[in-house]
This record gives C-alpha cells, sequence and structure tokens, in this order.
C-alpha cells in the first residue's frame, strides 16, 4: 500500500514538473512597460537621419515622411525595445508638381540602450516572413503584427498636405523615368 502511495505521489510531481515546462515553454515573458511612448519617436528620428533614399534626396523639396503605430515598448536589463509598423514614404517636388520618390511599409523592433538606437530589426519577405517575425517578436506582438491591418495612409496624406500646401496640387505624380539597376 505504501509503495501505490509513494507511486502515485511520484507521478502527480512528475506531471506537475512536465505542465510547469510546457507552461514556461509557451508563455511569454516579455516585461512590457509604460511611460516610454517618446521611444517610438526616437526611432523615428533615428530612421530619418539614417535614411538611405539616395536616388531622390537631391530632388527640390524632398521630405521623409513616416508615420507609425506603436504596439508596445519592453525592457530587459540595459536594453528597451520598441514595436512598430511603419509607413515611410518619400516625396520631391519636380515642374511644381509632387512626387512620390520611394515607400515601405511593414514591422520594426528597435532596440535601445541609454534611450539611444543602437539597430532595428525588420522581418524577412516571402516565404520566411512569418517565421522571421515569430523570432523578431514576442509571441503577443506577433500575433498582432501577423493579424495587423494598417490604416496609416489617413495620417499620411494629412502631413503631405500640411508640408506641401503651397502647391496648387498635392496630386501625387509618379516618376517613371527612374531606371532600376
Amino acid at each position: 500500500m505504501r509503495k501505490k502511495i509513494f507511486l502515485i505521489i511520484i507521478g502527480v510531481v512528475v506531471l506537475l514538473l512536465v505542465g510547469y515546462s510546457i507552461f514556461n515553454l509557451f508563455s511569454d515573458k516579455t516585461n512590457f512597460i509604460t511611460d516610454y511612448d517618446y521611444l517610438y519617436d526616437v526611432a523615428v528620428d533615428y530612421l530619418k537621419a539614417n535614411n538611405e533614399d539616395d536616388h531622390y534626396i537631391n530632388n527640390e523639396d524632398y521630405q521623409l515622411l513616416i508615420s507609425y503605430d506603436g504596439f508596445g515598448i519592453s525592457k530587459d536589463k540595459n536594453y528597451k525595445y520598441a514595436y512598430m509598423w511603419i509607413l515611410k514614404e518619400s516625396y520631391y517636388v519636380k515642374n511644381e508638381k509632387l512626387y512620390l520618390g520611394s515607400g515601405s511599409s511593414m514591422a520594426y523592433k528597435f532596440t535601445f540602450k541609454d534611450d539611444k538606437v543602437l539597430k532595428y530589426e525588420i522581418p524577412k519577405d516571402g516565404s520566411y516572413y512569418a517565421s522571421s517575425i515569430s523570432k523578431i517578436f514576442p509571441k503577443k506582438i506577433a500575433k498582432k503584427i501577423l493579424n495587423y491591418n494598417y490604416d496609416l495612409k489617413e495620417e499620411q496624406i494629412k502631413k503631405i498636405k500640411e508640408h506641401y500646401s503651397y502647391l496648387k496640387s498635392v496630386e501625387i505624380n509618379y516618376d517613371s523615368s527612374y531606371k532600376y539597376n
């Protein structure tokens, strides 16, 4: 009888340990923080300062306009991470008309130390998209990104109209003379 009780106790302990291990394996331990929303603006400023739009940057009234949705900010030890969806587009003026230069719309993960951007990561494209999101972002954020239906164009149009209000029209044109190498 004692042997049966001992085996039952051992079985229960093993089940509890296995359950605890499985729970820890699938739980998201990301430490989300508040009061750091200004890091979103730091990230946007970083993208503007490190703009790589070499083809259009020398055009008249070149502007890089960025709109974003912030998904959250987390912290671990000495680092903070900002998770965002960013709509980034460049515009310029030619012959008193507004042109779209280049643009992108995607998820970003920014890594900060002492409130300065150390790096950013974006998902891979194509068949690696979903798996790269799972590797870059915490589970809670990855789920939001995979189901995200962005609606940042209205905010972007407001910025365009505001900045280029001196033009007769803010209708966006597309330069067909640009040739890709």
